[in-house]
């Protein structure tokens, strides 16, 4: 207990998307609560127990200074792009609107999800593929990428499937910003829709 308030530890080989929505929802009841993400390898010679705290920066968030316009801006944007994609798929994510220029989306899988970005000139609206195991993430990458036509027909956009990172994969649909207006808005909203319903299936099959 600290303050009246329960404070809970989640410790996993794995902290997924799912479970870190959980844990933003628990927060907003005002739980105190963070992840601890571990891996433990080994080789001939040494162990390795690697940790990574999962949490803290929604922590130092509660009592940051004032948001900046263009932090308020992603509130906003994103809301909307959220409560519409919640009306149209119930029950997917209980997310809430960040300040950061990008908002996940769960795909019920670890290390996979969705995702809305607002870039420099662009913006896109994607799947991200962010396993630690490079490998993993190539051949998920080459399956989606053999999907392609089928892709592009139901999502009604040329996509790209590239490396992301250094060991992530990503599939996703960009267009110009401009000043972020209803019509860049509508083309986000309609685009994650189809995006998810095309993908998630597949991925579903591909990780059964």
């Amino acid at each position: 207990m600290n303050d009246g308030r329960f404070n809970l530890i989640v410790v996993s080989y794995s902290i997924d998307d799912t479970i870190i929505e959980v844990m933003d929802y628990l927060r907003s009841y005002g739980m105190l609560i963070r992840g601890l993400e571990f891996k433990y390898f080994e080789d001939d010679e040494k162990e390795y127990f690697v940790t990574r705290w999962i949490g803290e920066e929604e922590v130092e968030e509660i009592g940051s200074k004032e948001l900046t316009p263009a932090q308020r801006r992603n509130m906003e944007f994103f809301g909307e792009l959220l409560e519409d994609f919640k009306s149209r798929n119930p029950g997917v994510t209980y997310k809430k609107p960040s300040k950061n220029n990008w908002l996940r989306i769960p795909a019920a899988h670890s290390d996979v999800h969705f995702q809305w970005s607002i870039r420099k000139d662009w913006v896109e609206v994607g799947f991200h593929i962010e396993s630690r195991d490079r490998e993993w993430n190539m051949k998920m990458l080459e399956f989606l990428r053999s999907k392609k036509s089928y892709l592009e027909e139901k999502v009604g956009e040329e996509l790209k499937f590239e490396e992301w990172g250094k060991s992530w994969a990503r599939v996703y649909a960009k267009r110009e910003r401009g000043n972020l207006d209803e019509e860049v808005k509508n083309w986000m909203k309609e685009k994650m829709n189809a995006f998810y319903r095309a993908v998630k299936p597949l991925v579903d099959e591909y990780l059964k």
